[in-house]
């Protein structure tokens, strides 16, 4: 059973799981004040439930622990009471009680309210201003980054940065500017790269109906598809081969057809001359036919026939007179240096009279001619690749050119020629619209200098001058088109202001428009309203001070710009009242 003492000294309330058989002396724990504790057979008053405490210290002498003044919960302490002749250890809880009680002999401190918020808001004080500083340099470097990304055209970047800027001082004129800026830039900048990219697609478009139509061998067509797909992007690489490649087979289709019908023509002679007995003759066609076709059987058979049918010839007269219409056949060819025909005609010419000095000698003189001829056209063979490969294709042509003249059916030679000449081509145009270009950008017609050098880039898609001048004519184009926005909002502004009478301002901002732009098709028109508007300011300040004769020039003058303008002719008439008024004066 709990036994429960009020010390007498500080009214603790102190509880005894036992109480000692006789009288002993103790020492409170709270107050250390001594007092006796009566022996069993007196019960004292216990403390109320809320005061009291519940736990009990087992060891004698065990340190107290104190709660501060101000605590109003229990607080265990643990005293060790020594029982004399019963040896008993007996546990005393301590509670305390309400109003706190200070012991005996303790000063209490308390600390100045006052004192203590004043420091805890210097301390808020010190950390808002360290907080604004670090806000402050983390605004400042975000304005610098965003400014460098600006300037560097990194758009996307400049705009994190402002709005991230924007964030820590939303209030600040400059980076709202700045961001404003930065996002305008970068709306202009994705529009500029919507349309490259719808133009991009728009052109690939065409280019695979361009591929389309030259599988169809629909050539003219093809060209036109692939024309169309450059206009839309001038760097599509698919086009301009594309364009290449049916330019080259409509020229080689149409030869093609020469070719077609002059072998059928020649047919038709060598079977013609065959049926006449004229074997020499049929012979030749047939043999010129398979030059147009090489490899043809139809103008082998038939030659090998007329061949057949010329050493069939018995008749002497005969034998001869094809004989002689082979040695002409043979002199001929030499003259107009087809050596190889020459060649072969000699030899038929041998075949029919093997000793003959003139079929021997024309077979020599055609051989020796023909191996010159050989060893001519290796050469100019080899310019004109030499040429072609430097990109000097008047030079090609010309070589090519002698090369086909020596040998007018190789192919070899008719090929690298047919190309040199479409290259030729290009490079004509290239140059032609190269200078177009230079000259649109000097004159400042940037619309024209971008669509002289996509024409260029067309014919040579990767030239690297062609390139820089079409990068430069669309940053110019835009550059001119921004200037001819502020241009435009200028006049605007100087025609408001001069419908208003403001004069001055008027003529202040049609000459900012045309610092701006003076090459504007209103250029002229608006450097003759910002003359008409400072004529007027003069004249309206003139008639103000009453210098009438300096008034009436102003005015004068600005009639002579506008005629019959209302009011230039109503400050005309005041200034030349006030004249004649104060001439009578």
């Amino acid at each position: 059973m709990a036994h429960y003492i009020t010390c007498p000294v500080c009214r603790a309330s102190l509880k005894a799981n036992k109480l000692p058989l006789t009288t002993k002396q103790v020492t409170c724990p709270e107050c250390g004040g001594q007092f006796e504790i009566p022996g069993v057979g007196v019960t004292a008053k216990p403390a109320s439930p809320e005061h009291a405490a519940d736990s009990t210290a087992e060891t004698a002498g065990l340190p107290l622990v104190r709660t501060t003044p101000r605590a109003w919960l229990p607080v265990a302490l643990v005293g060790a009471i020594l029982v004399a002749g019963g040896g008993v250890a007996m546990a005393i809880l301590l509670t305390r009680q309400a109003p706190p009680h200070v012991p005996l002999g303790a000063q209490i401190k308390d600390r100045d309210p006052s004192t203590s918020e004043k420091e805890e808001s210097a301390k808020t004080d010190t950390d808002k201003a360290k907080e604004l500083e670090q806000r402050r340099e983390r605004f400042t470097q975000l304005m610098i980054d965003g400014g460098t990304a600006l300037n560097t055209k990194k758009f996307e970047e400049a705009v994190t940065a402002y709005t991230e800027a924007v964030k820590l001082f939303p209030d600040h004129a400059d980076a709202k500017a700045k961001l404003a800026e930065a996002q305008t830039a970068l709306a202009k900048l994705r529009q500029v790269q919507e349309e490259a990219n719808k133009l991009r697609e728009e052109a690939i478009t065409l280019a695979k109906q361009g591929q389309a139509a030259l599988a169809d061998r629909q050539f003219a067509a093809a060209i036109d598809f692939f024309k169309l797909a450059l206009q839309k992007d001038a760097s599509l690489s698919e086009a301009s081969q594309g364009l290449l490649a049916a330019q080259s087979a409509l020229q080689r289709s149409q030869l093609d057809q020469k070719k077609i019908e002059e072998y059928e023509a020649l047919i038709l002679s060598g079977k013609a001359a065959q049926k006449a007995g004229r074997y020499a003759d049929a012979i030749r066609d047939f043999m010129s036919a398979q030059r147009l076709v090489p490899d043809d059987e139809i103008a082998k058979q038939l030659q090998r026939e007329a061949e057949k049918q010329l050493d069939a010839v018995i008749d002497r007269g005969e034998r001869l007179k094809e004989f002689q219409r082979l040695l002409a056949q043979g002199d001929a060819a030499l003259k107009s240096r087809a050596y190889e025909d020459a060649e072969m005609i000699f030899q038929r010419a041998v075949r029919l009279f093997p000793n003959d000095a003139a079929a021997l000698n024309g077979l020599e003189e055609s051989q020796k001619k023909l191996k010159a001829a050989k060893l001519e056209y290796a050469k100019w063979m080899v310019q004109g690749n030499a040429a072609a490969n430097a990109g000097r294709y008047g030079e090609a042509v010309l070589a090519y050119r002698e090369a086909t003249r020596l040998f007018p059916n190789d192919d070899a030679a008719t090929k690298a020629l047919r190309l040199a000449e479409l290259a030729q081509d290009g490079q004509n145009t290239y140059f032609r619209a190269m200078e177009r270009g230079v000259q649109a950008m000097r004159a400042g017609l940037f619309a024209d200098a971008v669509v002289a050098y996509r024409e260029a880039l067309s014919v040579a898609p990767l030239d690297p001058a062609a390139s820089r001048g079409l990068a430069d004519a669309q940053r110019a184009l835009e550059a001119d088109l921004i200037r001819r926005k502020d241009f435009e909002r200028k006049v605007l502004a100087g025609r408001q202001l001069l419908s208003q009478q403001r004069y001055s301002e008027a003529a202040a901002e049609f000459r900012a428009a045309l610092k701006i732009m003076n090459h504007h098709p209103e250029a002229l028109r608006v450097e003759r309203q910002a003359d008409y508007a400072e004529a007027m300011a003069k004249g309206v300040a003139a008639l103000n001070g009453r210098r009438f004769q300096e008034a009436i020039a102003h005015f004068s003058a600005a009639l002579d710009l506008v005629p019959n303008d209302p009011a230039a002719m109503a400050g005309l008439k005041q200034a030349r009242a006030g004249a004649a008024k104060g001439g009578k004066s």
